[in-house]
């Protein structure tokens, strides 16, 4: 990526797999730190892949390093797989934790990864919202995807992000007026989830 004279160190990778081209791919702008957040933006429509994330500096004295995390459309303060991979680009490009456990600061707070050998893993941040669904918005998530009631087995908040959009088109999918792609998943598993457990 190049930025007037500045060129930025730009990786993508496969996340959730050990095959290349089998897992969630991320783009990944390493020392990012002189872009703004409508250049950030910018790049992640273009890359038009699920989230691009720039490594950053940290500004908390605990972190190792921050990330800020773009969909094509909006900034997230927090994601799993950009969390993942953009840990794997930061010590792959030489990144050193101060302690043990690596510390990710990003707009949800700071995040602790556990590194084992090649693995990854973290704990997620605080839920945003929590506890039982609204019936109308219970109820729309099940027109939504043409279900009928019976098939729920149960619907419970687990809101980890609300996003900010840069572009022109209101990111209905995740905002509290509309059920978001994470509960829509949800209604998904449980409903197959209450299938199979009637076919098992």
């Amino acid at each position: 990526m190049k930025h007037g004279t500045t060129k930025f160190s730009f990786q993508q990778v496969d996340v959730f797999s050990s095959r290349a081209l089998l897992g969630n791919p991320l783009a990944v702008v390493i020392g990012a730190d002189t872009l703004t957040a409508s250049e950030m933006a910018a790049f992640a429509s273009w890359t038009n892949l699920s989230e691009t994330t720039f490594l950053l500096q940290p500004k908390s004295a605990d972190a190792d390093y921050r990330v800020r995390i773009f969909t094509p459309v909006s900034e997230l303060p927090f994601a799993g797989h950009p969390t993942l991979g953009s840990c794997h680009v930061w010590l792959s490009s030489g990144g050193r934790p101060k302690s043990g456990d690596i510390i990710q600061e990003c707009n949800a707070g700071l995040i602790r990864i556990r590194r084992d050998n090649e693995r990854l893993s973290f704990e997620a941040p605080e839920l945003r919202r929590s506890g039982p669904v609204e019936l109308d918005t219970l109820t729309r998530a099940i027109e939504g995807l043409r279900l009928t009631s019976d098939v729920i087995v149960d619907a419970n908040w687990a809101s980890l992000m609300a996003a900010r959009c840069f572009g022109p088109e209101p990111c209905c999918s995740w905002t509290n007026s509309n059920p978001s792609r994470r509960q829509t998943s949800a209604v998904r598993s449980m409903s197959r989830a209450k299938n199979d457990a009637k076919h098992g």
